[in-house]
């Protein structure tokens, strides 16, 4: 698209294309989660949205620049993501990887502790 989405501490800013460039607007978290740093973001095709990965483990779906979900998908914070047209992989330092359905539904989860001492998820893909 011709929307650029960068996270950071505690906030996600949107630069969308314009005449002029770019013009640059705050996305809006939800009343019902509190703000804190984002450690990944991930566009979400099928949906026209994105979701971001905090450092306490929850994910938020933004759809324009509004957050309509929010859940908890890793213990610690979520250090990956990644979207096709199946749904999402999110992987975590609580050392898990998990799937996830376009609109954040849970499906199944992978423990990585049992493949190695203390293995470091940074990246995922389906």
């Amino acid at each position: 698209g011709n929307t650029l989405a960068v996270g950071g501490d505690s906030y996600v800013y949107l630069w969308s294309k314009s005449d002029e460039g770019y013009c640059k607007r705050r996305a809006n978290f939800s009343r019902h989660v509190r703000l804190q740093p984002i450690t990944t973001i991930c566009h979400v095709d099928v949906k026209d949205s994105f979701v971001c990965g905090t450092i306490s483990g929850i994910l938020l779906m933004f759809t324009d620049r509004n957050c309509v979900r929010n859940v908890k998908g890793h213990m610690g914070s979520v250090t990956a993501i990644y979207s096709c047209q199946h749904g999402l992989v999110t992987g975590g330092k609580d050392e898990r990887i998990r799937l996830w359905t376009h609109t954040l539904e849970p499906g199944a989860t992978f423990d990585m502790a049992h493949f190695g001492l203390g293995p470091q998820l940074r990246s995922v893909c389906l």
